[in-house]
């Protein structure tokens, strides 16, 4: 639990580091600033610390691997839902507006529903990447408690955040192919 909010708090330094790297070069990662930027809205730290409550037995490295893994894909959605919801200027440092700047694209160019789209399918291959190096994904299928663990967060998200687009990125996590 230390390592994770030791992160939690790093990364919101290391993403105004990055946001700063990527306003002079151009040689900057996406994934890297969202990996970081996600930590903000942080799943897996809620999980580790639910899990404080269970048995020293129950809990086991299968347990946490499966918690951070699921933990990384509810915050990607979360910061996505929360970033793309609630911006209004290109100089917020969210992960729509980092990818705008990496894409060369200002903020008007960011309202358009085709760059929109562009965005969601870079999460969506991200999430896809994610997926097939996970250990929760292996055997093919997400367990029936994820899925309505992923159903909850995401239907709190949909509504809080008025972001449908939410949808296709809960299908993304939830579809057995890679």
């Amino acid at each position: 639990m230390l390592t994770e909010m030791n992160l939690i708090i790093e990364s919101n330094f290391i993403c105004h580091k990055l946001w700063l790297q990527a306003k002079t070069c151009k040689i900057c990662s996406f994934e890297q600033f969202l990996k970081l930027r996600k930590k903000r809205l942080s799943a897996t730290m809620i999980f580790l610390t639910d899990c404080s409550n269970w048995k020293f037995t129950d809990i086991n490295e299968k347990t946490l691997t499966h918690m951070q893994e699921i933990g990384y894909l509810i915050e990607v959605i979360s910061i996505v839902a929360h970033d793309t919801s609630k911006w209004k200027t290109q100089n917020e440092h969210n992960v729509y507006c980092y990818w705008l700047l990496l894409q060369n694209l200002d903020f008007n160019e960011g309202q358009k529903k085709e760059v929109f789209e562009k965005f969601l399918q870079e999460i969506k291959g991200i999430i896809q990447r994610k997926k097939q190096a996970s250990t929760v994904f292996q055997q093919g299928n997400l367990s029936k408690e994820y899925i309505d663990l992923l159903q909850q967060v995401t239907g709190l998200l949909k509504e809080y955040y008025r972001f449908e687009e939410v949808e296709g990125l809960k299908e993304a996590v939830i579809s057995p192919k890679f």
